[in-house]
């Protein structure tokens, strides 16, 4: 397997001049109002609020807000078959396959992020919704591979890091095509939800360390399977909660709780996925 990876960033302005609340402080610390070690941590205080509040200035370029990343992956796969029950047999099969993503992050102002993202697909007729693999020769006579947006979604921050209560460290709402919130850093989860899988809607993110030992994860998200003008709109809603202990410094433990439900899941949803090859053979009548 060969992957690379290539990232451009910049960087904001911040305003150099002094806020009224800077100018407060230093009367008040001028008049004996408040201790020098006051006045220096309030001034810190303030200084770090105007940063993150700080509009992008109209000076930036917007090179300096967007970020570009992507990665390219080849890998080779082969299939060994033997004899089945009845006698047959499938020959062997090779292949090589590919996946390219590249994306684009713009830093809309320090509360508002916009991300773009494009990537390979199986074939140009019948793109795939959880694989973004490409198999070499898989478009005859060397045919183009296909190129799809994979990613276009708003993710909003309202808080700073570690403004939070309960020792909260990220607030984070999405809204549009996105990377699958559910998708655990700890351990394999491929068998629930495929790497590769973007779904639609909106999701919110909330991550937090009440102590060095303890932590805790909360992601929760409704998207949309199937808009339809004349029919109900098949939907997913998932939540999930994740939590991480450190016992000691050479033992950690911790535990995943995700709960999903179908919504609005009407006759013609069933038909449509028995017709497309799905799990539910027999339709409402399968037991």
């Amino acid at each position: 397997m060969v992957m690379f990876a290539f990232v451009l960033t910049g960087s904001s302005a911040v305003a150099a001049e002094r806020t009224v609340a800077e100018e407060l402080l230093a009367i008040m610390w001028s008049n004996g109002q408040i201790t020098d070690q006051q006045y220096q941590d309030l001034s810190a205080r303030a200084q770090a609020e105007t940063v993150s509040l700080a509009p992008v200035s109209a000076g930036d370029s917007w090179f300096d807000r967007i970020s570009l990343y992507g990665d390219l992956r080849g890998r080779y796969e082969g299939f060994w078959y033997n004899n089945d029950t009845q006698g047959s047999h499938l020959d062997n099969r090779h292949r090589l396959r590919g996946r390219t993503r590249l994306g684009l992050k713009a830093k809309i102002n320090d509360r508002v992020d916009a991300v773009v993202r494009v990537a390979s697909d199986q074939t140009i007729t019948s793109p795939s919704t959880d694989s973004r693999n490409q198999t070499l020769g898989e478009e005859v006579d060397f045919g183009p591979d296909g190129l799809f947006l994979d990613q276009a979604y708003i993710s909003l921050h309202p808080y700073d890091k570690d403004a939070l209560p309960f020792g909260g460290k990220k607030l984070e709402l999405m809204f549009g095509k996105m990377g699958n919130p559910f998708r655990s850093k700890v351990g394999k989860d491929v068998i629930v939800w495929d790497g590769d899988l973007t779904p639609e809607g909106v999701a919110l993110k909330y991550a937090a360390a009440p102590s060095d030992r303890f932590g805790f994860a909360f992601n929760g998200g409704y998207f949309i399977l199937d808009e339809d003008s004349d029919e109900a709109d098949p939907a997913l809603m998932g939540l999930q909660l994740r939590t991480k202990a450190s016992l000691s410094e050479d033992f950690e433990m911790g535990a995943n709780v995700s709960y999903y439900r179908f919504t609005k899941l009407d006759a013609r949803f069933f038909t449509d996925a028995v017709a497309s090859g799905g799990n539910l053979a027999g339709g409402l009548s399968s037991n």
